[in-house]
């Protein structure tokens, strides 16, 4: 058996755990994102020194944001995290944290968990919707997770959704527009998940209206992957997929969307490892490459 330290880089925080190489998880932690680079691999090395002797693991492995070439070492594409871009980040992880490297894109690291032990590791070829701050996502098929020729393959965020405003699914269907919205409607400043929802459940209809309108432009993304790529089945990730009535709402567009061609039928179901997703597929990544 060998140990892993898996690090999911995000924007405001930085969450780690020990994982073995068939999935369990030991230890789990986060802290907040250092505003650079060189107090991330300051914080990086204190996680190590915490579990290096009780684990001795053989690796670390990184979910990080943007378009990430694993050959090159450098990361691509814009993020909010701007100090991981233009040189190779991957070789100089590992010469500070003395160790192999592996590194994927963050929603990609969650499309391999559930290939792995998750919610799609029955079937040979799967997408993943990611909605949160923006929309990501990732392809697999038959067991290949498809990167493309740019690190851009399955970047469902930048997919345009309205062709009159030139929107993009993610300034259309994330979280983050969702609540906006939400917040508008209401004339407050902010909403949170938790807050909206609630509102949801006790009957508000501008927030019911609201929750329709994003469902209706999630499945219109889904439709389009259906039937672009045929996958055996299709997952919904980011912390709203716990949401039940997001998973409904969803599929019950889909259902009307599907009415008007042909006889196709099809559901959704949510991602099962959610927090964890992007932690447990940076290991499998690693394992893969072995």
């Amino acid at each position: 058996m060998s140990n892993y330290i898996s690090f999911d880089i995000g924007g405001t925080a930085v969450k780690y755990g020990v994982i073995d190489d068939v999935g369990v998880i030991y230890e789990k932690g986060s802290f907040s994102t250092p505003d650079n680079f060189h107090g991330l691999l300051d914080a990086m090395k204190m996680v190590l020194s915490t579990y290096q002797h009780q684990y001795s693991p053989v690796a670390i492995a990184l979910s990080i944001p943007g378009a990430v070439n694993e050959v090159s070492g450098f990361i691509g594409g814009i993020t909010a995290l701007r100090y991981i871009h233009g040189f190779n980040i991957k070789a100089k992880f590992s010469e500070v944290l003395g160790l192999p490297v592996g590194m994927a894109n963050d929603a990609n690291c969650a499309v391999l968990s559930e290939g792995w032990i998750g919610a799609a590791k029955d079937v040979k070829s799967y997408a993943c919707v990611v909605i949160g701050t923006g929309v990501g996502g990732g392809v697999v098929i038959n067991d290949h997770l498809v990167s493309g020729a740019t690190q851009h393959g399955g970047e469902f965020g930048y997919w345009i959704m309205d062709p009159f405003s030139r929107t993009n699914w993610s300034d259309l269907g994330s979280t983050r527009i969702l609540l906006r919205k939400a917040a508008w409607a209401l004339g407050v400043d902010t909403i949170d998940g938790e807050d909206f929802f609630a509102l949801v459940a006790n009957g508000n209809p501008l927030m019911i209206s609201l929750l329709d309108e994003f469902c209706f432009i999630n499945a219109l993304g889904i439709y389009n992957i259906k039937h672009a790529i045929d996958p055996d089945l299709i997952l919904i990730g980011g912390g709203i997929s716990s949401q039940p009535k997001v998973i409904e709402g969803i599929n019950n567009q889909l259902k009307i969307l599907l009415s008007r061609g042909g006889n196709m039928e099809f559901e959704v179901v949510a991602c099962r490892h959610r927090n964890d997703a992007n932690l447990i597929g940076a290991v499998y990544n690693m394992l893969l490459k072995e």
